[in-house]
């Protein structure tokens, strides 16, 4: 640092006092894109304007009164905003979520985190910031699943959900991100598989109308049952188990196709899975084509599924078979009988596995929650009776 920085910051400091020498250094480490030195510059400039030392002292801080003390800490928190969206714009995301936590702007900090470059240097912090601290768990997710592959990518989805790192709304959207990166490395593999055996390039299909897996499958009977599998069969098990978390057509209607395809593979790599899903492929199937409900019969199927594994299945796994016989019926939008279902079967018979909406969240209707005010009252839950007519009286 050259001797006439300090002797201009002298100047500045003797002739016009302590406001102009401060944005003296503020545009000098901005300059120098020193930001950490500009982010208790701008400490500073907060205390002058609010008459305070601008070196601080704890001992006269006690003493501010309440407006002083929340006009110190707005100030701070621009601070923090502003330096951190520095750091963030010159491609250290890791040091400006230091600052920008704190100001709780997960808007900014999303859009901000999309600006990055993403390289070597960068990459790691923002597969931390997006995915474990929850400010866009979908594209940090991406990034993992590119750089470290399917399984790295099963393996957090499971680990995060079991310690409750994951929202309902988060855990939809990383498991979207797999399905549609799994299903399309699966399509691209038999496209090929098909034009090398059959001599023709049969194409992508267009942008608008893109080939389908289940197109793939109705036209050639002999994928995978002749060329053996184009994917990992536990990883093709896993992605069509962490399906069940997606809800719009077009994801279905792929983790059905999936289904459709690891039906095809030999006993011996159609690996059982928990219930109520013991049979991986052919119980998913069911699930994918009732959810999808083109017929009524295939929601009917799905249903009596269901109904009929709750009969069957150990004492052990009721709970979980039960809660998901719930959660399909209210995806189907069948919520007076997963209500049914839920008083019958799981109220106060078994603690929540957390797979199915509770009693009041599956009763948003009027009908509904007189339904549920009844089952409460014939139990003699006076608590429960009380919250219905409330709810009820509130919301008519």
């Amino acid at each position: 640092m050259s001797e006439s920085v300090f002797s201009s910051f002298d100047i500045a400091l003797e002739q016009s006092g302590t406001g102009v020498s401060l944005e003296f250094l503020r545009e000098y480490f901005l300059k120098q894109q020193d930001y950490h030195k500009l982010f208790e510059i701008l400490k500073m400039q907060v205390r002058e304007e609010l008459e305070l030392p601008v070196v601080f002292d704890p001992e006269k801080e006690k003493e501010l009164p309440e407006e002083v003390k929340r006009k110190l800490e707005d100030g701070m928190i621009a601070a923090c905003r502003d330096v951190g969206q520095h750091l963030f714009r010159v491609g250290r995301p890791e040091e400006g979520w230091m600052y920008l936590q704190p100001v709780g702007d997960r808007a900014l900090t999303k859009r901000l985190l999309h600006e990055v470059p993403v390289n070597e240097q960068t990459r790691d912090a923002i597969v931390e910031i997006g995915l474990g601290q929850g400010v866009d768990p979908a594209y940090g997710f991406r990034l993992m699943l590119e750089e470290h592959g399917v399984c790295n990518a099963i393996t957090t989805i499971d680990v995060k959900t079991g310690h409750g790192e994951l929202d309902q709304q988060s855990l939809k959207e990383v498991c979207v991100v797999l399905l549609e990166y799994f299903y399309q490395d699966i399509t691209d593999k038999v496209l090929v598989d098909v034009a090398q055996r059959e001599g023709q390039n049969i194409g992508q299909g267009s942008a608008e109308t893109p080939v389908s897996l289940g197109e793939l499958l109705d036209r050639h009977p002999w994928i995978v049952t002749e060329t053996g599998h184009h994917a990992d069969a536990t990883h093709l098990s896993s992605v069509v188990r962490l399906s069940r978390n997606v809800s719009q057509s077009q994801h279905l209607e792929m983790a059905r196709d999936l289904t459709r395809y690891g039906s095809r593979l030999p006993e011996d790599f159609q690996y059982p899975g928990d219930a109520p899903f013991e049979s991986t492929f052919a119980d998913h199937l069911v699930w994918f084509k009732g959810l999808l409900g083109e017929c009524e019969t295939d929601v009917q199927d799905a249903i009596e599924l269901l109904d009929w594994k709750s009969k069957k299945c150990h004492e052990l796994d009721l709970p979980m078979v039960v809660e998901t016989w719930v959660a399909f019926l209210v995806k189907s939008n069948r919520p007076a009988e997963a209500l049914e279902v839920a008083i019958e079967k799981l109220a106060g018979k078994f603690e929540p596995v957390g797979v199915a909406p509770g009693l009041f969240e599956i009763a948003t209707t009027p009908a509904l929650r007189r339904r549920l005010s009844q089952f409460f009252k014939d139990k003699g839950d006076l608590l429960g009776y009380a919250v219905c007519g409330l709810a009820i009286n509130n919301n008519p």
